[in-house]
């Protein structure tokens, strides 16, 4: 049965952009492409917008102004075109983009050169890089206030309406002193250290020492230059560090970080908060048997989501569907109003005509917990000393269209960044990927977000090695799970980079054998059975026999665009296997 929770749980989006072979593509046509919008697709559909199927003989508008039938567009134009994909860094089932858009006939199993994974991030931090100030959304007074002391609940700073009950300043709040903008960059006062995770990272006063003009922005971006990227969309927000190199190409300072702080955590709050105006138990009945109604509600919330605006200081009305009304009566036998009366808070109320009244300040409330998670990793990330001399901090994705957020992060670090959001923020990935197809040595480090290495055995040393992990072959003692690391978390890695090992079989008397990469998120791993390593890939290598009891093998990692390709070679036979892995693998 379909409900709004399968939508969060099963949607699958992806920008698909078909690439003409040597024709400049300008990247503003990139709004008129298509979408792939179901984790399976059969070869016959595509999925254009949201939630929707094209049927059969629906005709889809190509960039190029032609027209044909959905089957014919996903299954003969793989294999005459090359197909871009982004995806977020973050979402683990949605790594494998490869398998999915075979499933939907985009490409074949040998074709699959023809797709090009952009990832999000990436694709955002390409395009803001060629922003100019007219492409920006103006900066404003800021509506939100921030508490210079923590919320005794969580911990973190509590976002206020301006005006209301709240008197407190920020202390980073901007300076209204005549003359106190400058141009240049701010510096940090000292060495930054890592402060309790209790309270704010960004109400030191060591961190500053003179505000920023909130004005100022570059009309050309120089060598060295550095970055900031928040993809903030419905489901994650995904944050990388870049620095400008010569030639315009970009390097990665920072692994990519993010966490589940999308937009569908307000939708969460909403539906705890209807949870304890009608019961738990109704909405769980309610949602299992009226989806439909559920949906509606949800859909509602999200429009009403989408143009909250605290500066406006304007109520929020959201209709409750028909069929939520009648059940809650005949499931409680009490109407919604005795429920919202009872409540108790007079920041939600029932209207008159039907309507659940929101207050500013409760609508604020089921922003907080995101926004404040967004702003306490934003903090905690420039706090890092490798990542010092960012300049700008872009704010991208569908959930920066929101004004509350815009208006929190511009509150927080306007003082010693330039907070930039793009005028169509929620196209700037979709820009960004078209640049990076044309070019995908755009970005030509990156860092890697996990350790990789494979298993192995070692010469077993009993000053070195735990007794339980010695074990014996061909009459010599070894230690078993030895995890040899190829490449290091956070450690740069350049495009096309290779790692090369060389080992020998345990016995040279095998005919095959079996080489299991592993990866973990820890940077120094000594063991593949340690808490956090997982296996990512698994190569099997024939190896006939031969005369020789010498053997080698060489295995080597080839770092691609965002993914490594991994390559075992028997050098006596010349026999190989290969495998790949997503690089950003999370």
């Amino acid at each position: 049965m379909y409900t709004l929770r399968s939508k969060y749980v099963m949607r699958f989006a992806l920008h698909i952009i078909r690439m003409e072979p040597c024709c400049p593509l300008d990247p503003i046509m990139a709004t008129s492409t298509l979408s792939l919008d179901s984790y399976s697709v059969h070869r016959d559909y595509l999925a254009l917008h949201q939630y929707r199927l094209v049927p059969d003989r629906s005709l889809l508008h190509t960039i190029g102004g032609r027209a044909c039938i959905a089957p014919f567009q996903a299954t003969y134009l793989c294999t005459s075109h090359t197909w871009l994909c982004t995806c977020s860094t973050g979402l683990q089932w949605i790594l494998n983009v490869e398998f999915v858009c075979i499933q939907a006939g985009l490409i074949t199993p040998s074709t699959t050169k023809q797709l090009i994974i952009a990832l999000e991030p990436e694709a955002a931090s390409i395009y803001c890089r060629k922003l100019r100030m007219r492409e920006c959304i103006p900066d404003t007074v800021p509506a939100l206030s921030v508490s210079p002391s923590p919320s005794p609940s969580t911990g973190a700073p509590k976002y206020t309406l301006a005006g209301s009950h709240s008197t407190s300043k920020s202390s980073l709040s901007p300076s209204t002193e005549a003359g106190a903008c400058i141009s240049s960059q701010p510096t940090y006062n000292g060495p930054r250290e890592k402060i309790s995770p209790t309270h704010h990272a960004l109400t030191s006063s060591a961190i500053l020492s003179q505000p920023m003009c909130p004005g100022a922005f570059a009309a050309d971006f120089s060598f060295g230059m550095r970055y900031l990227v928040a993809d903030c969309g419905g489901g994650t927000v995904d944050l990388t560090v870049h620095e400008l190199d010569e030639g315009g190409k970009l390097k990665e300072l920072y692994k990519a970080t993010g966490g589940a702080w999308g937009s569908m955590g307000i939708d969460c709050q909403f539906e705890a908060l209807l949870a304890d105006i009608f019961g738990e138990k109704f909405m769980a009945h309610f949602t299992h048997n009226k989806p439909i109604s559920w949906v509606e509600l949800m859909s509602l919330f999200e429009a009403k989501k989408r143009a909250f605006n605290p500066q406006k200081n304007l109520p929020v009305n959201i209709s409750l569907p028909y069929a939520f009304i009648d059940y809650f009566r005949e499931r409680t036998g009490q109407s919604v109003k005795s429920a919202v009366d009872s409540y108790g808070d007079t920041g939600v109320q029932w209207t008159s005509q039907g309507m659940l009244r929101l207050h500013p300040s409760v609508m604020m409330t089921l922003f907080e917990p995101i926004v404040t998670s967004i702003v306490r990793h934003i903090s905690d990330l420039l706090l890092i000393p490798e990542l010092s001399r960012i300049e700008y901090l872009f704010l991208v994705g569908g959930f920066s269209e929101s004004p509350v957020l815009q208006e929190a992060i511009r509150v927080e670090f306007r003082n010693y960044l330039r907070v930039v959001i793009p005028q169509d923020v929620s196209l700037t990935i979709l820009k960004g990927a078209v640049m990076f197809g044309l070019d995908p040595s755009l970005v030509h480090i990156r860092r890697s977000t996990l350790t990789y290495g494979v298993g192995c055995l070692h010469p077993f040393m009993p000053q070195k090695h735990p007794i339980e992990k010695r074990v014996t072959k061909g009459g010599r003692e070894y230690c078993t799970d030895v995890f040899d690391t190829f490449v290091y978390a956070d450690q740069p890695v350049s495009l096309g980079h290779a790692a090369i090992r060389s080992y020998a079989p345990a016995t040279s008397s095998a005919t095959s054998t079996i080489i299991t990469l592993y990866a973990s998120e820890k940077e120094f791993v000594r063991f593949v059975t340690d808490p956090g390593v997982r296996k990512v890939a698994q190569l099997k290598l024939e190896m006939p026999q031969l005369q020789s009891r010498c053997r080698e093998l060489h295995m080597s990692m080839v770092f691609g665009n965002t993914e490594v390709t991994v390559e075992a070679v028997d050098i006596t036979s010349g026999q190989t296997a290969a495998a790949s892995v997503d690089f950003l693998n999370k």
